[in-house]
């Protein structure tokens, strides 16, 4: 009940708090509680997670510890049976006995001989505060784009057989070659950072959210070149543009009718 519940002493986030918050308790003393009506107007959790942290700034790292064994768990999943080889952990890749950086994912074909490296991140976007977005922007990209860099150094500067060694990727014979490894970095909400002011300027790693990446998985189904058309896809539409257009709305009652031009939004293909 107390975590999830607005104290008096809590008046200095809510001065703090840049977009409307919708609280699931509001504790108005000696014992009685207020379950506000707009508490069930938005995922309550996103309140929760902010009044907590307002009280505690390590809890997120607490909470999502293992946010990336989960991502992993769910990619894995979408790549089930005998024809691919995934990571269960985060791969180590180094050289000259030099830590260089961190594989989180990889999904190896063992009928192409097709393998993607995936870089994770799990941010939280749940905010208005422009500040904050842009900031979350910026390392996104940044780290993607240092990502990329330090693996498409060492994978120039490796032999195809210390590759195979590094993933211990199984009978894959002579399929593997540096033209078939594709680079993946996969955000959970957010992946282009272009109306922040940030751009990737890699052209040999392709971004998505989950959502994307996994509607395409679907969409990409039991192909031939599985892999290859996934980065394909993904990199067109890195820069889609996307139209969309207002719908608007009227709502009438009591003889007084309200005409809302744009509150939502319909995208255009």
């Amino acid at each position: 009940m107390d975590a999830i519940t607005l104290k008096p002493r809590d008046v200095k986030f809510l001065k703090k708090h840049t977009y409307r918050f919708r609280p699931l308790l509001i504790e108005i003393g000696t014992g009685f509680v207020l379950r506000p009506v707009s508490s069930i107007l938005r995922n309550p959790l996103h309140s929760v997670y902010d009044l907590l942290e307002s009280r505690d700034s390590g809890i997120g790292d607490r909470i999502s510890g293992f946010r990336e064994d989960w991502f992993r768990i769910y990619l894995n999943a979408m790549f089930a049976g005998t024809r691919y080889q995934k990571a269960e952990y985060n791969i180590k890749i180094s050289k000259n006995g030099n830590w260089i950086t961190d594989v989180d994912a990889f999904i190896y074909d063992n009928l192409t001989g097709e393998l993607a490296l995936i870089q994770i991140k799990w941010q939280n976007y749940f905010t208005n505060d422009v500040k904050k977005l842009r900031s979350k922007a910026k390392n996104f990209v940044t780290e993607i784009n240092i990502w990329a860099e330090k693996m498409l150094n060492w994978i120039d500067c490796t032999d195809v057989s210390q590759i195979i060694k590094n993933f211990q990727l199984k009978n894959s014979g002579g399929k593997v070659t540096k033209s078939k490894i594709y680079l993946f970095g996969l955000a959970k909400s957010s992946a282009r950072m272009q109306g922040y002011g940030y751009k990737l300027n890699n052209e040999k790693i392709a971004i998505g959210t989950w959502a994307q990446f996994a509607r395409n998985r679907t969409e990409v189904g039991p192909a031939p070149l599985v892999i290859s058309k996934l980065f394909q896809n993904l990199k067109e539409e890195e820069n889609a543009k996307i139209q969309s257009k207002p719908i608007p709305i009227k709502i009438s009652f009591a003889g007084i009718t309200l005409d809302f031009k744009d509150i939502w939004s319909v995208t255009e293909e």
